[in-house]
């Protein structure tokens, strides 16, 4: 069976055959989730403000020592800046 789907690329780079490290550089750099339920994305056990921290580490947006305070500040634009 063929697949009906158009390959996945974006701006002339295809993305079917990338790895797991060119998808991290492809992945919130590049292209973004917007999760349509935060409650399923968002563990409700550990704080918001570790779970914006690992994202910025894993996307490598923020080194380990920063992206606490780079978590913060980012949350700190909303109104849940007092909860982190």
């Amino acid at each position: 069976m063929t697949s009906s789907w158009p390959p996945a690329s974006r701006r002339g780079e295809e993305l079917t055959g990338l790895g797991e490290r060119a998808w991290r550089e492809v992945r919130g750099r590049r292209i973004g989730l917007i999760p349509q339920d935060p409650g399923v994305s968002l563990d409700p056990v550990e704080q918001i403000g570790a779970q914006v921290a690992e994202v910025l580490r894993v996307h490598r947006l923020a080194s380990d020592g920063d992206a606490p305070a780079r978590a913060v500040a980012l949350l700190g634009r909303g109104t849940a800046a007092e909860q982190v």
